[in-house]
């Protein structure tokens, strides 16, 4: 295992991307991110989860405790760091014409109705409704109508650009929120 070529709790400045991969292979355990940052507060785990005792202190001063603001430079040959983790991969567009965002909600909703993709709930305007990628484009999702969806606005932040259609839809009724557990709910 190469050695780290960082300082311990380092706040970088700039892409994350470039900073990640300028970190030697195995020198990191863990990156959590989740802004904002620098709530001032002490954070702890819960007793019965699997870091029990586990905590930190989110307190910082970008003068006091950002050190370096250009990303690492590898010094371990450019060993692969987690051979386990899929490289994204781009795919091609489909071939045939291109529609634009109205000609594929229109035939969005042609399709499936007036409906959220996400949690089943019919609307009575379209205008609830948002277009959205079933894979996100950040993790490698076509503008082809083959990857959209129409989404509620509560569904759309919550799938964000984190999860596919299919996640959003665990998430859903793993919340409860699913059109026939919320009218199961009310009645």
């Amino acid at each position: 295992m190469a050695a780290p070529n960082f300082a311990n709790r380092t706040l970088y400045h700039g892409d994350n991307l470039a900073v990640l991969r300028g970190m030697n292979s195995g020198t990191v355990q863990l990156i959590a991110t989740d802004p904002p940052f620098n709530k001032n507060r002490d954070f702890h785990s819960t007793p019965d989860s699997l870091a029990a005792g586990a905590g930190f202190q989110d307190r910082w001063s970008w003068e006091r405790d950002v050190h370096q603001t250009a990303p690492p430079v590898r010094t371990d040959d450019a060993e692969p760091a987690a051979s386990n983790i899929k490289v994204k991969v781009s795919f091609p567009e489909p071939p045939g014409p291109k529609l634009s965002r109205d000609q594929m909600f229109a035939i969005l909703i042609e399709q499936y109705g007036i409906v959220c993709q996400g949690c089943d709930r019919k609307f009575d305007d379209p205008l609830y409704l948002e277009l959205d990628h079933n894979t996100p484009r950040s993790d490698g999702g076509l503008k082809h109508i083959s990857n959209r969806c129409l989404l509620c606005s509560p569904c759309n932040r919550i799938k964000s650009n984190i999860l596919t259609l299919s996640g959003l839809r665990r998430e859903n009724r793993r919340r409860g929120r699913m059109a026939g557990q919320m009218a199961a709910a009310a009645g």
